[in-house]
């Protein structure tokens, strides 16, 4: 079996070609973790953007 990060990263992997993105420079294959896309895919990270720093 394998571990469960091996897991999901296996299920990002598998996820990631249906995920519209624009081209990127061949030096970064992934977007940044906290780009304006992918705030849809993670509403965590959208709900910690609108929250007051504080």
């Amino acid at each position: 079996m394998l571990p469960r990060h091996s897991c999901s990263l296996l299920l990002f992997l598998f996820l990631l070609p249906s995920v519209p993105m624009e081209p990127h420079p061949p030096s970064s294959t992934l977007p940044p973790f906290l780009a304006p896309e992918w705030d849809l895919l993670s509403p965590r990270v959208a709900l910690s953007r609108g929250a007051p720093a504080g």
